[in-house]
């Protein structure tokens, strides 16, 4: 059995004994032993959530990965493209070979 932890578990950003023992309970729960697993030394860090929008893809700490990512999104649509273009442009010709080839004629 397992135990998961809710968006509830949220609340307990910056109540540290209260999120240790929410872990505490969840080891005992699944058999662990949270002292072999979890340092005392170890603090829960509070998180800080950014604020950002469309314009921050193009910062400079963003603006490399982001262009990255689009141009390989771009590649992959037009090699898509290509590859479903050329395909049907190859059946469509050979089908036009084949039905306009003499030998393929019959006769009734």
């Amino acid at each position: 059995m397992h135990i998961y932890f809710s968006r509830s578990s949220d609340s307990l950003v910056g109540r540290d004994d209260q999120a240790l023992a929410v872990i505490k309970n969840a080891a005992a729960v699944n058999g662990k032993n949270l002292d072999l697993t979890y340092h005392r030394q170890v603090k829960l860090k509070d998180e800080h959530v950014e604020e950002s929008g469309f314009r921050d893809l193009l910062s400079r700490r963003w603006r490399r990965i982001t262009l990255f990512l689009w141009f390989t999104w771009i590649g992959y649509a037009i090699g898509y493209y290509g590859t479903v273009s050329s395909s049907f442009l190859y059946l469509a010709l050979s089908n036009m070979f084949l039905y306009s080839h003499p030998s393929h004629h019959h006769s009734l």
